[in-house]
């Protein structure tokens, strides 16, 4: 009987800090709701909290903005001096060639064309052909009436070579856009 009464004062105690850490509690989230109310009914406080919020959104938002509308110029110049230089190459190998007249079909066309659509007529225009082992395995890229032999394709690591010296050359003629994208200079 005894081993009842105090399991009852125990439960009747946890109910009484119970019912006060729940008073506590309300009258904690009411000052604080008062608190807030406040706060929004200050103008100064609105005011700036709004400039916070507008500087957040500049430095977020326009400051991401003007770097990929540089990094976009940036590419431009690029592609504009790859096509010119380009350009001039195959003017070069025209004289060399002592060809002159008109220009490809892709000068004459002018805007930018798709890259798989120059690739596929390229393609065309070389007269080679796709054929199919009758196995499964993987196409056979074949030019009507071509032998080709190692020494034919002996040189072609040097195109290899001349596609990375291109690359630095890059690097050194527009290092700025580079530089913003965090490439560093080995050393």
């Amino acid at each position: 009987m005894e081993k009842a009464i105090r399991m009852q004062k125990r439960m009747e105690l946890k109910q009484k800090k119970y019912e006060e850490s729940a008073v506590y509690a309300q009258r904690k989230s009411e000052r604080m709701g008062n608190f807030w109310a406040d706060l929004a009914a200050d103008s100064n406080v609105s005011t700036a909290h709004g400039v916070f919020c507008f500087y957040i959104f500049y430095r977020t938002v326009v400051l991401s903005y003007r770097k990929q509308k540089k990094d976009y110029e940036d590419r431009l110049k690029i592609e504009r001096a790859e096509a010119e230089e380009k350009k001039k190459m195959r003017e070069l190998e025209r004289q060399l060639m002592g060809i002159e007249g008109l220009e490809d079909e892709s000068e004459i066309v002018g805007g930018e064309q798709n890259p798989y659509m120059k690739m596929a007529m390229q393609f065309m225009k070389s007269g080679a052909r796709v054929c199919r082992a009758h196995s499964k395995g993987l196409p056979q890229y074949l030019e009507r009436g071509a032998d080709v032999k190692f020494t034919d394709v002996a040189g072609l690591g040097k195109i290899r070579l001349e596609l990375e010296l291109e690359e630095i050359v890059k690097f050194f003629t527009h290092g700025e856009m580079y530089h913003r994208r965090g490439v560093k200079t080995p050393g």
